[in-house]
């Protein structure tokens, strides 16, 4: 009996060393034309040819594990994929990679670019054919299924040559709430560094009243090479600093 199992279990290692070998190989590969590529192409073509080259190696192991070990490789081809299979889930998985290609030839969006898909904002940081992550402004890594990006509303930012900030100012209803937008129109307008060359001007608005307060969202522009946390926080007390010497405030007594 074990005799007889031996072949078997001979082949079913080779095949297994294959596989681990391609691997292997298609992620060297995958690596050098990403580096090689990033700085003719960019970093995105650089990034989609890698794991084309990645995929093509890997296909090419499993031919070679067929060649050479026949039926026995194949069960480990298919175990492998029925495994991943029902791991990721085929149907979302196929979605997930035909919104990848529709998303990479549109480009609605770059690497390093920063960028708003539905509630979640940040810089891209990386495009696969699955999955696209981004970094908030607060260093959040956020991993989002690409079929989750293409159905939602995707706004780039860096097409201008701005990044938007919103910061809140909470006010007690008792004050002179005409005024407040008065004072936090004129402290924005003179809040730096602000990317003015943008389309978008800075604005104030009131939001919701809870509590006895009313929220007056501020919103500009800054340049995008500027720490998004820092300049909203500047702002705050910027806006605070002036409703306090206009006589308002941003508290109850």
């Amino acid at each position: 009996m074990i005799d007889a199992l031996l072949p078997f279990a001979k082949t079913f290692l080779n095949a297994i060393l294959i596989a681990f070998v391609g691997y292997l190989a298609a992620f060297i590969v995958f690596k050098v034309l990403q580096s090689w590529l990033a700085k003719p192409l960019g970093k995105t073509w650089a990034l989609f040819i890698g794991r084309l080259a990645w995929l093509a190696v890997m296909i090419f192991a499993f031919k070679i594990i067929l060649d050479q070990t026949g039926a026995t490789g194949l069960v480990v081809v298919l175990a492998t994929a029925v495994t991943g299979a029902l791991a990721i889930g085929s149907e979302g998985l196929a979605a997930d990679l035909v919104a990848g290609l529709i998303l990479f030839f549109t480009k609605p969006f770059e690497i390093d670019e920063y960028v708003a898909v539905g509630e979640f904002e940040g810089t891209v940081v990386s495009i696969s054919t699955t999955f696209t992550a981004l970094d908030s402004y607060n260093g959040t890594r956020i991993i989002l299924r690409n079929s989750v990006v293409l159905n939602n509303t995707i706004v780039n930012y860096s097409t201008n040559p701005g990044l938007r900030i919103e910061t809140i100012v909470p006010v007690p209803i008792t004050e002179d709430l005409e005024k407040v937008v008065d004072v936090l129109f004129a402290a924005v307008q003179t809040f730096e560094p602000q990317a003015h060359e943008t389309w978008f001007k800075p604005h104030v608005n009131m939001g919701a009243i809870n509590f006895g307060y009313a929220e007056f969202k501020i919103r500009f522009f800054i340049p995008v090479d500027d720490s998004f946390g820092v300049q909203r926080m500047r702002m705050f007390k910027h806006a605070v600093k002036a409703l306090k010497e206009a006589g308002i405030t941003t508290m109850k007594a």
